[in-house]
């Protein structure tokens, strides 16, 4: 029997955390014994139905790029696969890594396998947000990134995947290939059918992400508050944890009362199917689940053109719904046009369709380590 080990940072809500999770599941299903191991014991996902889910004894990955951190979180995961190669009699076949702090880590194990590793996040978007906080984090960034340095990297969208492959001149790296996150169409459909008492009545407006600089809440209140003042009876949902980053979002732009903050959901697929439309705001992504998922609920949605993901998402069914980034008067227009004439989405003309279902995606993931 093939063992693959799937190493990511947290389970704390993430989309990355969430494709780890759908691919378990698919691995499993296919008769593989596909283990994840998260580096730390931050998590909000329900994972307690789950099988072969191993948590590393750290509360969080914070720092790991330091020397002492970092040998210990190594010889934590060496340990771990020990176990895992132990309890299966088999041998490791190959690993992924998802997102930074797992690759630092995945980097510096001594095992002569296969190891890819997947980046799900607009690298000069990164980057360049990273330059403007300070020289420090930028530097850091920088060498946690040096992780990849001539290996075998696995974009979640093509755009990505180009985006990456272009910048050889500081990260030479061994392969680049595009392998987009897989949607379980069914099983999504299924959770959007249920009730869920907590959803407004009033039409709403659904965001779905963290309160980050890269999401752009602020564009995206701008925007609403223009929303506002032609469609007053529309609501704001905002999937988010309320923290203090958001509510002083909230009061900067006097929203309080035009926003719902119902905070993180394992199942957000009826606050999304019963929306009028979802926004994406960001100033760059990888391939935002959240506008997949709206496709697949039959929600429209509004974007703006940010790398990466959008437009590959977009293309053949609403193309002409995306805006510029940092607009917020070309998202309250767009925001505004959907929601007076709402628009059907046609799911046969959806290019993405066949690249994000799990069965194309886990045979993609496999072709990769052979």
């Amino acid at each position: 029997m093939t063992t693959i080990v799937t190493v990511v940072p947290t389970l704390t809500g993430g989309g990355a955390e969430k494709v780890c999770l759908r691919l378990h599941e698919q691995f499993l299903k296919r008769g593989i014994d596909h283990h994840i191991v998260v580096l730390c014991t931050k998590g909000v996902y329900d994972i307690e139905k789950l099988t072969n889910i191993h948590m590393l004894p750290f509360e969080n990955t914070k720092n790991i790029d330091l020397l002492g951190k970092s040998k210990q979180m190594v010889a934590s995961l060496e340990r771990c696969l020990k176990t895992i190669e132990g309890d299966s009699d088999s041998r490791i076949d190959a690993l992924f890594a998802h997102l930074d702090e797992a690759h630092w880590v995945v980097r510096r194990l001594p095992r002569d396998i296969p190891k890819r590793y997947v980046v799900h996040t607009s690298l000069e978007g990164e980057m360049t947000t990273a330059r403007r906080m300070s020289w420090l984090k930028h530097w850091r960034l920088k060498r946690k990134k040096l992780s990849l340095k001539d290996q075998h990297v696995i974009a979640v969208s093509d755009e990505l995947a180009r985006e990456y492959a272009a910048a050889h001149d500081w990260l030479p790296l061994g392969a680049v290939e595009s392998i987009h996150n897989p949607i379980d169409w069914d099983d999504i459909q299924q959770q959007a059918a249920q009730t869920n008492d907590a959803i407004p009545d009033t039409p709403y407006v659904i965001h779905i992400g963290r309160c980050a600089k890269a999401k752009r809440h602020d564009v995206l209140l701008a925007a609403f508050k223009q929303v506002r003042q032609h469609r007053p009876d529309v609501k704001l949902v905002l999937l988010t944890r309320k923290d203090k980053k958001l509510k002083r979002l909230l009061d900067r732009f006097d929203a309080h009362d035009d926003v719902i903050v119902p905070g993180f959901q394992n199942n957000p697929f009826p606050w999304i199917k019963q929306a009028q439309c979802l926004a994406l705001s960001s100033d760059f992504e990888g391939l935002p689940n959240v506008l997949v998922e709206s496709v697949v609920c039959g929600t429209p949605f509004v974007s703006t053109r940010c790398q990466c993901g959008p437009t590959e998402i977009a293309e053949g069914i609403l193309d002409d719904w995306l805006v510029p980034m940092n607009d917020p008067n070309a998202l309250a227009e767009r925001l505004l046009a959907m929601l007076n004439e709402p628009v059907t989405l046609d799911h046969d003309q959806w290019a993405l369709r066949d690249k994000v279902t799990p069965e194309y995606a886990v045979n993609r993931y496999l072709e990769s380590i052979q």
